[in-house]
């Protein structure tokens, strides 16, 4: 049988860890934007903008079109890369202070006190139900934190993971859009 104060405990920390590679993964984002943006400088360089955008041939409509075209879709991946990484999706949760979980452990011993006072016990047997009924509850009190919070922070990753993927499919179309504006532009050259 399972444990489920484990199983949840190990769910938590598993969304901390998906956390710090969502995280980690940052690098090739960010490498590859700077790399189209430098990629792009370079080929405006190469655009005679007296004639490039307002001369009458098809390949100047073109140029404009996969440069405007590029323009946008670097824009959304941008918009994208941020919400990944900024993480305006709200906030993780972590378990309370360690001072605070304390203090709820006294609250429940103190409690169980008064509960088995009434009993009739030997005084053994009643530290022994205080001592019990105090575990269980503060274990209950820690697995529910630890449902709560890895469902919070599991949501959480989910979204950052659809953003992480959308970054990387408007970073692979203006890859492509950067590819055809090359080429388009060679070609007028």
């Amino acid at each position: 049988m399972i444990n489920k104060y484990n199983f949840y405990k190990e769910l938590y920390y598993h969304e901390f860890q998906r956390k710090d590679g969502i995280d980690s993964s940052i690098g090739f984002p960010v490498t590859l934007f700077t790399l189209m943006v430098a990629g792009s400088f370079f080929l405006i360089e190469k655009i005679d903008f007296k004639n490039a955008f307002f001369g009458l041939g098809i390949l100047n409509y073109i140029i404009t079109t996969l440069m405007i075209l590029f323009i946008i879709s670097l824009i959304i991946a941008m918009f994208y890369l941020s919400k990944t990484y900024l993480n305006m999706l709200g906030k993780y949760n972590y378990l309370p202070f360690a001072s605070e979980l304390q203090n709820r452990e006294i609250e429940l011993e103190e409690y169980y006190k008064e509960f088995y006072e009434e009993q009739e016990y030997s005084d053994k047997k009643k530290r022994n139900k205080i001592h019990i009924s105090k575990e269980k509850a503060f274990i209950d009190d820690l697995v529910g934190y630890y449902v709560d919070y890895s469902t919070h922070n599991q949501e959480i990753n989910d979204k950052r993971l659809k953003y992480h993927y959308r970054t990387r499919q408007f970073l692979v179309i203006s890859l492509g859009i950067l590819l055809l504006l090359t080429v388009s532009i060679l070609i007028k050259l």
